[in-house]
């Protein structure tokens, strides 16, 4: 394969990365306020995130699986962003309702569940072939999500909320660009190989170290829960601006780039296991900081933490995965790893936060921090088994 090539991957993964992370920026930091400001209460967005992360279970196994068995992540990449875009594009149609919205926020949270999983498995083993680093590409999606977040909140607060599923669904056409670009080369298609099964991914939860691997992840990512839903919703009750909010956002994903370049290095001084723990150690600490209603600064310092709770957390676990699950089996894994054991959490999560944050409002982070102790406590006892 030639350099040009390679480079021509490179940068269709990172057109990938770009549009899905600026989707998913929109959607967390300001899709709850949407959904606020069209009249629905704390309890229904609640209500209808957890049944977005139950949707995404079934979509971070069938997707991954699928375009295993197809062997063709390309066709699976462009379609599923198309679907995300769709369902954005019609959030400004129907009717302001639990029973309209519901539905639209699943099929969108099931979009997301396979674009990041499969695009996470196919990066990683085309970086291999094609001899780039994962990480580049990666960090212009996390670069991405920063711009979005931080220009974000001056164009909702410009050009008012309708502004809000229109970015997301341009986003996922830029994704869905992406995916073909990146994968038109053949460096990941099939392989002639026997067809797949589904069954052959969800067997991996049978391998106990995966299996401990992908509970610790998911209990750390499961207690961003409050965060996710109500965080942007929370900090408006304190009377945070939009531009304020969205800028935030972006200090702490600003965090997780930084993260994301230098992590290979920190990975290569200390084991997945290890970084894990350390990963959900600062979510405790940042979610028990939360609930006492930090002002701006405050808030801006705990979201520094971000590199650890998110960054550290997702890359640990990606690494870990991919060395340790059989290769023909790289989308799976991801799924059923890392999305659909993470997706079940979250919703689980998010079903906690749609009743705690209504009772108990900051008080609902402590949720999050037991979840990230419990966490970091599985990936303790991974550190021992593998010793």
């Amino acid at each position: 394969m030639t350099k040009l090539a390679g480079r021509r991957i490179e940068a269709g993964f990172a057109t990938l990365f770009a549009g899905v992370f600026m989707a998913l920026a929109v959607q967390m930091a300001f899709l709850q306020l949407w959904y606020e400001e069209n009249g629905l209460s704390d309890g229904s967005i609640g209500l209808l995130n957890a049944l977005a992360f139950a949707g995404r279970v079934g979509a971070s196994i069938a997707v991954p699986a699928l375009s295993d068995r197809a062997g063709r992540p390309g066709a699976a990449l462009t379609l599923t962003a198309i679907l995300g875009a769709v369902a954005a594009a019609a959030h400004l149609m129907a009717p302001a309702e639990l029973a309209w919205l519901a539905p639209l926020g699943v099929v969108l949270a099931i979009a997301f569940a396979g674009l990041i999983p499969l695009g996470d498995a196919a990066c990683w083993r085309a970086a291999e072939k094609a001899g780039f680093s994962y990480r580049r590409p990666r960090a212009v999606g996390s670069f991405a999500f920063l711009v979005a977040t931080f220009a974000g909140g001056f164009v909702a607060a410009s050009l008012g909320s309708s502004s809000v599923p229109l970015a997301i669904c341009a986003s996922l056409l830029l994704a869905a660009i992406g995916g073909r670009l990146a994968l038109g080369w053949g460096v990941v298609g099939a392989s002639g190989r026997a067809p797949i099964r589904l069954m052959d991914g969800l067997k991996l939860l049978r391998v106990r170290r995966l299996a401990v691997v992908a509970a610790a992840s998911a209990a750390v990512q499961a207690s961003h829960a409050v965060f996710y839903v109500y965080g942007s919703i929370h900090w408006r009750s304190l009377e945070f601006s939009k531009t304020t909010i969205g800028a935030l956002w972006a200090w702490g994903v600003l965090a997780e780039i930084i993260l994301f370049f230098w992590g290979g290095r920190l990975l290569q001084r200390l084991d997945a296991a290890r970084c894990l723990m350390i990963g959900g150690s600062l979510a405790a600490v940042r979610w028990a900081a939360m609930a006492f209603d930090p002002g701006v600064g405050a808030a801006a310092v705990l979201q520094t933490l971000h590199a650890g709770s998110f960054a550290l957390t997702h890359l640990a676990t990606i690494a870990y995965i991919a060395r340790e699950a059989p290769p023909e089996l790289a989308g799976s894994a991801q799924g059923v790893l890392s999305g659909a054991v993470g997706g079940v959490a979250m919703a689980l999560a998010a079903s906690l936060a749609a009743w705690a944050y209504p009772a108990f409002g900051a008080g609902a982070y402590w949720l999050g921090c037991v979840c990230a102790a419990l966490g970091a406590g599985l990936a303790v006892m991974l550190g021992r088994r593998r010793a």
